[in-house]
């Protein structure tokens, strides 16, 4: 599962670079807006999850994106600066401004980010 994760970090990283490079015009709208779902969807169940809250959690997730960890807190500025690009960098494209509003949001739907 970490594989999987750090393979979207890396394609929204790719696509945040491009869109701070002004090369919007060569990205796919659909593309972002699949990235960001699944930032999204990802954040809202693994980054920083409160363990009262789960029965049994993955070690290895825990351990990387867990509360208190180096990990964790680097991908929570990640998402933040990828929200914030894509509010910048995608301005006209509407469905994609409410994907990041979205991602933001559940980023901070949580006591514990």
């Amino acid at each position: 599962m970490v594989r999987l994760v750090s393979v979207i970090f890396r394609l929204a990283d790719l696509e945040k670079h491009a869109l701070g490079s002004g090369l919007s015009e060569l990205l796919s709208p659909q593309v972002g807006r699949s990235i960001v779902w699944c930032l999204r969807h990802w954040a809202k169940s693994y980054l920083l999850p409160d363990e009262k809250d789960y029965d049994k959690l993955s070690v290895s997730l825990m351990s990387v994106f867990g509360p208190c960890t180096d990990g964790g807190k680097w991908a929570l500025g990640f998402l933040l600066d990828k929200v914030r690009t894509n509010l910048s960098g995608w301005s006209a494209e509407s469905q994609i401004v409410e994907d990041a509003a979205l991602l933001l949001l559940s980023l901070v739907d949580s006591k514990n980010r």
